[in-house]
C-alpha cells in the first residue's frame, strides 16, 4: 500500500507531502519519504525489523516465543546528503524504559496529551 499525505492549514509547514509504503503482508511500513514545499525530496526513512535475539539471550512474548519489532531506522536528508541512525534501545536517558506491549500503561495520557508533553518537556 502507498499512502500520500499533505498538510492543510499549515501554509509555512516545511514538509509539502510525505508518502509512506506499507507491507499489506504484515502491516509495517518499509520506506517513508518526505517531499519538501517545492516537492523535491527532501528524506527518506527505511526500517530495519528482526526478531529480538543475541545467541542465547531473548526477549519473549506471553507465550514464549522471541518477539520481533523494528531494530533500527536509518534516516537519509536527501537535501544536505547526511544519513542519521535510530536505534531501539532498552532504555533512554530520564528512566524511560522500552516496551513491546503497554503492560496497563496509558500511554495516550502518559505522553501524548498537552499536558503530558508540557510536563515531559520540564524534566
Amino acid at each position: 500500500i502507498v499512502l500520500e499525505a499533505e498538510p492543510t492549514g499549515y501554509p509555512r509547514a516545511p514538509v509539502g507531502k510525505k508518502r509512506v509504503w506499507i507491507d499489506v503482508r504484515n502491516q509495517q511500513f518499509v520506506a517513508y519519504i518526505t517531499f519538501d514545499r517545492r516537492g523535491e525530496m527532501w528524506k527518506s526513512f527505511e526500517p530495519g525489523w528482526s526478531r529480538y535475539e543475541d545467541g542465547t539471550a531473548a526477549v519473549k512474548d506471553a507465550k514464549g516465543n522471541s518477539d520481533w519489532s523494528w531494530t533500527y531506522v536509518h534516516s537519509h536528508d536527501i537535501q544536505a546528503n547526511r544519513m542519521s541512525r535510530i536505534m531501539h534501545t532498552q532504555s533512554t536517558t530520564g528512566g524511560y524504559k522500552s516496551l513491546l506491549s503497554d503492560n496497563g500503561v496509558d500511554v495516550y495520557n502518559k505522553y501524548l496529551t498537552n499536558q503530558a508533553i508540557t510536563r515531559l518537556g520540564q524534566a
